[in-house]
């Protein structure tokens, strides 16, 4: 077993997400390519440091804790596989910046090295630069991601002085994501939601919305969240076209907020069982979640001049929507 013992240092902050993970098992997320038992021959050896103490096996992370790794060989990233045949548009494109408009059932990074087909994968094939940026391996350069079934705007950076400026944007909440969803349910004109979102165990795939304050003290990794909405149109049978506006950025915001006042995304099997709304049998279900990115604002690193990138509204939605109107519900 080679450990690669150059005067080489690995350092990161820890995320929300990983706040509370043992340390073993926080390197071994960090350090997805790299086998285990010489994950934990760095740790018995001292070349683990949370903060100003060596790391142990057993001791928890802390959110914004500086975790620092001496001695491994390489970079320690597993290898992000460009893939020429992942057919991407671009929407925005500079020498610091790209933009693509993500199809729906695309992954937006691999999660284990070797895997293809998704956007980080064909980014990496039209700009190899990006192929090591990031604040996790994997993820080639992207600023932010979508679930694999929603649509839309997709930003992304070529350098690393560009992906710490706007990782700096979203963190101060300057970003703005402006998504379309067709939803269950009247939310009622306008308004927003400002629930908190925690997650409970280890493994769920599902977030919690935090409608009263005892609740949070059962709850893992809470935090704030704010979604504002707009209804469009309603489209008949109890769905509504609404517009929703988001600068926090809390996994499944989007989706969990709407289904906690009634008003589940149509066609998300995760949270839409919240809606009191019977299906109406004369509509066909929807072909996947109606959610779709439809724009990103923020400042360039650069220039510090505002952009706006937008996404015309995918076609597999638009079809639905012109479905639901020959039906005559719209």
């Amino acid at each position: 077993m080679s450990l690669g013992l150059e005067d080489q240092e690995l350092e990161w902050i820890v995320s929300p997400a990983e706040n509370g993970l043992r340390l073993d098992r926080f390197l071994r997320e960090r350090l997805p390519n790299l086998p285990k038992p010489e994950i934990l021959a760095l740790l018995q050896n001292g070349r683990v440091r949370c903060g100003d103490r060596i790391g142990r096996k057993g001791v928890r992370v802390a959110l914004g804790e500086r975790v620092r790794v001496s001695g491994v060989e390489g970079e320690g990233r597993p290898l992000l596989a460009p893939d020429p045949s992942v057919s991407l548009e671009i929407l925005y494109e500079d020498a610091t910046l790209v933009a693509v408009s993500k199809p729906p059932g695309m992954a937006c990074h691999p999660l284990r090295s070797g895997e293809k087909g998704t956007v980080a994968n064909g980014l990496v094939a039209r700009y190899p630069e990006m192929g090591k940026l990031g604040s996790r391996p994997l993820e080639g350069g992207l600023l932010h991601r979508l679930d694999r079934d929603t649509s839309g705007v997709l930003l992304a950076a070529r350098t690393a002085s560009s992906f710490e400026a706007i990782r700096a944007q979203f963190d101060r909440r300057e970003v703005e994501k402006v998504y379309l969803a067709l939803v269950v349910g009247d939310p009622g004109g306008q308004g927003s939601v400002s629930f908190s979102i925690g997650t409970k165990g280890r493994r769920s795939q599902r977030v919690v919305v935090i409608r009263e304050e005892g609740h949070s003290l059962r709850c893992r990794h809470v935090q704030p969240a704010e979604t504002r909405f707009k209804v469009i149109r309603a489209c008949g049978g109890g769905l509504f076209l609404v517009r929703l506006w988001m600068k926090t950025g809390v996994r499944h915001q989007l989706r969990a907020h709407m289904a906690s006042v009634g008003c589940p995304v149509a066609g998300d099997r995760t949270y839409g069982s919240s809606s009191k709304i019977p299906w109406p049998a004369e509509i066909p279900l929807p072909p996947r979640q109606m959610l779709h990115a439809c724009e990103v604002r923020f400042r360039h690193p650069d220039t510090g001049k505002p952009i706006r990138i937008s996404a015309p509204l995918e076609r597999g939605f638009s079809r639905y929507l012109k479905i639901l109107e020959n039906q005559g519900t719209a």
